[in-house]
């Protein structure tokens, strides 16, 4: 079959005029001097751009790292009033920065304000999520433990395996620790034989353990995989997290118990709970983690059985 594919004399023979092709010419990038938004910011145009409002928050970002927070929030407050209606994700940006300014400023409300506002405007998941990050750290700088407890449970809920997040809910436990310390030294003496008075407190302590057991494991799952930078940061918080375990009077058992149980879905990239016995704790293992009961029955289902079958004492310094 004749396809028409063949070369004519003439295709061979012409000559391609390549006079009017342009040429290329080397591409110059735009220099750009130190604090040149600070030279094209217009604090009197209050014209509605993603120009002037990129302009003052590169302005108000600057104030910020220099710890100009008051020049920082009004900069802030400024750009969110020329934003565009469609730059959802420099608006988010704006008010957790703005949040941040008017903690540090005193204006605690305000920061409280700004942080439920954006909590409850979130419109997808990362949005959520970098809500109730704001949310948690305004909780904590302002000792709303309840509240950072309930931001810290769903953050953990969708990145168990970031370490901040155990740490900052470890800081809730050692408030929650350490008040029920305090209520115990005020409280009169029990009866010894009442299992219910003698393990008031040990469930916050026991949290308080999984939390650091929990960021030591993830260090560790890491520590061959990281560069060295990061590995020597790593090692400084793992030491820190072997010297606070060392603190807390728990013994070897426990601390292998504790290991296994939220060490499963570090080593496993997929859990089968089939293979276990129904009558263990570590059935709950891939029980999702959705409210406060379904996230400790998750996380803490092994301290709760070990310290009611073994009458753990557990002790925090103060």
């Amino acid at each position: 079959m004749e396809l028409g594919l063949a070369l004519e004399d003439e295709d061979l023979g012409e000559t391609r005029d390549r006079s009017n092709i342009p040429k290329l010419t080397s591409f110059n990038a735009k220099v750009c001097s130190p604090l040149w938004f600070e030279s094209e910011v217009d604090l009197t145009d209050d014209r509605v751009s993603d120009n002037n409002s990129q302009l003052l928050k590169f302005s108000g970002d600057y104030q910020y790292h220099h710890g100009n927070f008051a020049s920082a929030a009004e900069l802030y407050a400024q750009s969110i009033k020329v934003l565009p209606g469609h730059a959802q994700a420099t608006r988010l940006d704006l008010h957790q920065s703005m949040a941040r300014c008017c903690l540090r400023l005193g204006r605690i409300q305000e920061a409280v304000d700004t942080a439920q506002y954006l909590v409850d405007t979130a419109q997808n998941i990362d949005q959520k999520k970098q809500s109730y990050i704001l949310q948690s750290e305004v909780a904590l700088a302002t000792k709303d433990w309840p509240k950072a407890e309930s931001c810290l449970h769903f953050l953990i809920s969708q990145q168990p395996h970031y370490t901040h997040f155990w740490l900052q809910l470890a800081q809730v436990y050692q408030h929650e620790v350490l008040h029920d310390n305090q209520n115990h030294q005020d409280a009169p003496a029990v009866n010894p034989t009442h299992q219910e008075s003698l393990m008031v407190g040990v469930s916050a302590q026991m949290k308080l353990i999984t939390c650091y057991l929990r960021t030591k494991l993830l260090l560790q799952s890491v520590h061959r995989t990281v560069s060295e930078v990061i590995r020597q940061r790593d090692q400084a918080l793992l030491q820190q997290m072997e010297e606070r375990l060392q603190e807390l009077a728990v013994s070897e058992e426990i601390m292998a118990r504790g290991s296994e149980f939220l060490g499963r879905d570090i080593r496993l990239e997929k859990w089968d709970g089939d293979d276990l016995e129904s009558n263990t704790p570590d059935k709950t293992f891939k029980l999702p983690a959705g409210g406060r009961e379904d996230f400790n029955i998750r996380w803490f289902a092994w301290s709760s059985v070990t310290s009611s079958s073994q009458n753990v004492n557990v002790k925090v310094n103060t």
